[in-house]
């Protein structure tokens, strides 16, 4: 079992850049992952300036640095009937000098969405046309019948598991998977151990954090405990 991503999430525009590129930078498996919703971005304001800095910084920079963009509310209903949000199309087609995608990785939150809201021979032929890109999709037991019938369409996707639910084997072990769920600096290394349990050994996974990088006392996002928790997740897999 390889670890190919280590995410971290929670960052806010009140993270300094300095921290961000730290982040990007303390592991070549290091993935930063940006939260957007209509809400936040749609304002315009500090929190789009930030959000593009970001990712003008990815994108000039040398190195393949990893991001990850997670897709909420009618961003992710757009995505589920086979759409790109309209906000979002210049950050999708926003290429680097490899000709590679700045965000690769697009993570569709469908959780909260209405149940008659995924159209699955759409959401295929959109994976489709787009296969230098990775969608991801939320596994718990009611999305099931809706990522099943995306599966039965031969579709390429990828599946995040909350590992405080996934006691089994994962339910579509032929598709790449990435857990998450309460994983911390402290408890990564046991956390790793436990997906080994029902991971196939060979495949690639990743794991994503976000809470629990929280400092305990301000309740705000800490750097030094997403570096901690990228250095010890990398420490268990040696």
């Amino acid at each position: 079992m390889k670890l190919k991503y280590i995410t971290v999430g929670g960052i806010s525009d009140l993270t300094k850049m300095d921290d961000i590129i730290k982040i990007l930078r303390a592991a070549p498996n290091a993935e930063l992952a940006l939260d957007a919703h209509p809400d936040d971005i749609k304002m315009g304001t500090a929190r789009r300036v930030w959000f593009e800095n970001i990712l003008r910084t990815v994108k000039n920079m040398s190195r393949n640095l990893h991001l990850v963009v997670r897709v909420n509310g009618q961003w992710a209903e757009k995505f589920c009937c086979g759409n790109i949000p309209y906000d979002l199309i210049e950050y999708f087609y926003l290429m680097r000098k490899t000709g590679l995608p700045v965000i690769k990785r697009w993570q569709i939150n469908i959780a909260d969405n209405h149940p008659g809201v995924f159209q699955s021979g759409n959401v295929a032929k959109l994976l489709k046309n787009y296969q230098n890109y990775e969608f991801i999709f939320q596994y718990s037991p009611k999305e099931y019948r809706r990522i099943h019938r995306l599966d039965e369409t031969g579709a390429n996707f990828s599946v995040i598991y909350n590992i405080n639910n996934t006691l089994l084997p994962p339910m579509f072990d032929n598709h790449p998977q990435g857990y998450a769920g309460k994983i911390s600096p402290e408890n990564v290394s046991e956390r790793i151990a436990r997906i080994a349990l029902y991971a196939n050994q060979r495949r690639d996974i990743w794991i994503s954090a976000e809470k629990k990088l929280k400092n305990p006392i301000t309740s705000e996002f800490d750097i030094a405990r997403a570096l901690k928790y990228i250095k010890n997740a990398n420490a268990a897999m040696r």
